[in-house]
């Protein structure tokens, strides 16, 4: 039998803890596909613009 951990187990041992990402504040969460740290950061400042944009406080870059 093979067991494959998600990323949040296998570093942090949390067992039954899915890779999820909080949309506002109280939100229990929804999966995220992590992939690695790279890619995590990339969709964390996609997300910081879009929220930055929707309130008209994006700046040019």
């Amino acid at each position: 039998m093979l067991i494959l951990l998600n990323q949040t187990e296998r570093l942090t041992g949390n067992k039954g803890k899915r890779d999820h990402k909080h949309r506002y504040l109280g939100d229990e969460g929804i999966f995220y596909q992590f992939l690695d740290a790279h890619q995590l950061l990339k969709d964390f400042w996609m997300e910081v613009d879009k929220i930055l944009d929707s309130l008209g406080l994006k700046q040019d870059k």
